[in-house]
């Protein structure tokens, strides 16, 4: 039966695989090859009053396709737009976007029907994760409007940089629940009454979308119930799961809301089987009090990736390496940390239905559940989508700024790299993405995050501790050959410096930053070199600058897994490299500074320019059988 199941599993995998070619279709409007999408768009431009020309179709295909905002955002500044046309804008690019993809979910469901794909039970599944998911999708926009959009605005307003003083003097971050510990995530909102701050759960706080939520949970469970899980024996499982979940987002003690949600993580972690649903999970949007964002998805493991994987044993050699050098085998993270990486779960496919909060942007990767406590005792998964990234990367059109900053030779071998070399991204994913994912539980207790986040900077940090932590396990492993760890090092330049384009989006502020600390390296090495006035970078990847570069990386995070292990504020760390010049974040390196600066501009400039000179059908062309996607990680 398992067999079946998993052959029905392999043509559902194809199937979602076809339905993101047939978005990423629409990118042939900016060649001019689809007036009917063009026609779709243009109207979409009109109705948020922007210009239908081919920098603002980009802007809004990658907002439809990519599920970005940020360049969206930037036509809508440079159009001349205040800060309340551009929300509206953006909530109507998300109903936009949640259309089209909900829309595509349902196909899918209805392949699956038709085919009488899965069994009984599973089609109920599906049917009942998407049913949930239409409910997540009303709630993320009040959402944000209420915590993102008001409050948080308001915080900034009033307080300025003592934001999590006040909240915390004021006792206005969640506690665990004997109430004395301040937790490191909150499922509350802040509200005004009578002229002060209240902390309230979301169920007081968005009762009409909690209670949908809540009535399509119950509708999911009872359609479970005329089924039974005959292939993987789960039934029970996902109704303990499904039933933890309408308790958690039905309560409305405030001291018992963490207490509820471990209880979700709880269940949720006894869920091993190929299809799992992703609940609330992260808080990447919300800098002061955490509030977990409103996500929901399902989540497909490829049954042809499925095998063993040599990056947990990877980075935990580095791990014990580091940790004996450092003599602090006796420090209670780092047992901690050990068995979470011993204990991790890792499993490898593609989000096969996603609403809410995911509509603003798929994860390449993720390690939950967040709460330690809940880890110490249940381990932690490890989600990777190789598949979509990939995907993701081959359908964009080239633009003209990389060429522009990095010049044609490195551009022509990235594309070389992404188009014709599957091997080799496949083991630099694994490397760099699924080593960061694995990288995320080092130098951790149950205490860390709070104690590291009186400034409210620790995700600011740790995105860069753990893409470090997978480069130098990386760079430690025997296994791994030049020509890999060159193209790790290409990799660092291009993603770092694409990631100054998040300058000013917010939720993802903890992945720019990352990007600063990665160019102070680049650029105190001098891999990267860039004087005021040039327009591109020079590149050195010579054996005497990739060596400092190696030692930059390895004092540095020596440095950090100290700071870690004192419990010490994240932003006393960060202060050393970064600042925020009260409208950005920049680095201290000056030369890094600079060129950041430069790049900003010229991204606001021309960042929606294509670059013609090229397309991806050349490099299809090229390299047809290895343009295919995947074979694994």
């Amino acid at each position: 039966m398992q067999t079946r199941f998993f052959d029905d599993l392999q043509k559902i995998y194809q199937f979602s695989h076809q339905q993101y070619q047939k978005r990423a279709h629409w990118y042939r409007v900016l060649d001019g090859k689809d007036p009917k999408r063009q026609e779709q768009l243009d109207q979409f431009l009109a109705d948020i009053d922007l210009p239908t020309d081919r920098e603002h179709r980009l802007a809004a295909l990658t907002r439809l396709i990519h599920l970005r905002s940020d360049s969206l955002v930037q036509c809508l500044k440079q159009q001349g737009k205040d800060e309340k046309q551009i929300a509206e804008a953006t909530r109507q690019a998300y109903r936009w976007t949640a259309q089209l993809h909900q829309t595509d979910h349902a196909a899918l469901l209805d392949y699956v029907e038709k085919q009488a794909l899965l069994t009984p039970y599973y089609r109920s599944f599906l049917h009942g994760v998407h049913q949930v998911g239409v409910e997540f999708n009303h709630w993320f926009p009040c959402w944000k409007a209420h915590i993102i959009d008001t409050v948080n605005v308001s915080l900034q307003q009033e307080h300025g940089t003592e934001v999590m003083s006040f909240l915390r003097q004021r006792g206005l971050l969640e506690t665990t629940d004997n109430g004395s510990i301040e937790a490191d995530r909150s499922y509350s909102a802040l509200c005004q009454e009578k002229n002060r701050w209240v902390s309230r759960p979301y169920f007081e706080v968005f009762h009409e979308q909690i209670s949908a939520i809540i009535s399509a949970l119950r509708t999911f469970q009872e359609q479970l119930q005329a089924h039974r899980d005959d292939v993987f024996g789960l039934h029970n499982v996902h109704h303990n799961y499904l039933q933890a979940l309408v308790d958690a987002l039905a309560e409305t003690d405030l001291s018992r809301l963490i207490k509820r949600w471990a209880e979700v993580d709880r269940c949720w972690m006894a869920d091993t089987g190929p299809l799992q649903i992703g609940h609330p999970l992260e808080y990447y949007e919300d800098h002061y009090r955490k509030a977990v964002a409103p996500e929901w998805d399902l989540r497909m493991i490829n049954p042809e990736l499925q095998g063993e994987n040599r990056r947990s044993a990877i980075v935990e050699s580095m791990y014990t390496q580091q940790c004996e050098e450092m003599s602090c085998q006796d420090h209670p993270a780092f047992s901690a940390s050990l068995q979470n990486l011993q204990r991790a779960q890792l499993y490898l496919g593609r989000p096969l239905l996603y609403y809410g909060a995911d509509l603003e942007g798929l994860f390449s990767a993720q390690v939950v559940p967040n709460d330690e406590e809940v880890s110490a005792s249940h381990g932690k998964k490890i989600f990777a989508f190789a598949d979509m990234v990939l995907e993701s990367l081959r359908s964009r059109p080239f633009m003209q700024i990389n060429a522009m900053v990095y010049g044609d030779e490195f551009e022509k071998h990235y594309r070389n790299h992404l188009f014709c070399q599957p091997e080799q991204w496949f083991a630099l994913y694994d490397a760099l993405t699924i080593g960061h994912e694995y990288a995320h539980v080092l130098w951790m207790d149950s205490r860390t995050e709070t104690a590291m986040n009186c400034s409210g900077q620790f995700k600011n940090l740790e995105e860069f501790k753990a893409t470090a932590g997978g480069m130098i396990a990386m760079w430690q492993d025997p296994q791994t050959d030049d020509k890999l760890l060159a193209q790790s090092i290409r990799d660092t330049i291009r993603r770092s410096v694409g990631l100054i384009a998040w300058m000013e989006t917010n939720e993802v502020q903890p992945y720019y930053i990352e990007g600063l600390l990665h160019l102070s390296g680049l650029f105190h090495s001098q891999v990267l070199h860039y004087q005021t006035g040039q327009q591109g970078l020079n590149i050195s990847l010579n054996p005497e600058s990739t060596t400092l570069l190696r030692q930059w990386y390895n004092k540095t995070y020596r440095r950090i897994a100290r700071h870690y292990l004192d419990y010490r504020d994240a932003g006393e760390f960060l202060n050393e490299y970064v600042y925020h010049n009260g409208t950005h974040w920049r680095p201290r390196q000056a030369t890094a500074a600079h060129f950041v600066e430069h790049y900003w501009q010229l991204y606001r400039e021309v960042g929606r320019t294509v670059d013609d000179r090229d397309h991806p059908d050349h490099w299809r062309s090229l390299c047809p059988t290895a343009s295919k996607t995947s074979t694994g990680v």
